[in-house]
């Protein structure tokens, strides 16, 4: 989604780059989540779905 939300901002579309931001930040709080899962599981033996 990412990928195509940059290319309908390349072109000029605004509503391609709220998308885009959009997508970014979704990206970036499941890569925040996965690391705190991984860390939490590994060091206290906790079972979040990763």
């Amino acid at each position: 989604m990412i990928y195509f939300c940059h290319f309908f901002s390349v072109i000029g579309v605004k509503l391609g780059e709220r998308g885009l931001g959009l997508f970014h930040i979704l990206t970036g709080g499941w890569l925040l989540y996965l690391t705190y899962a991984v860390a939490v599981n590994s060091s206290l033996g906790y079972h979040w779905r990763v």
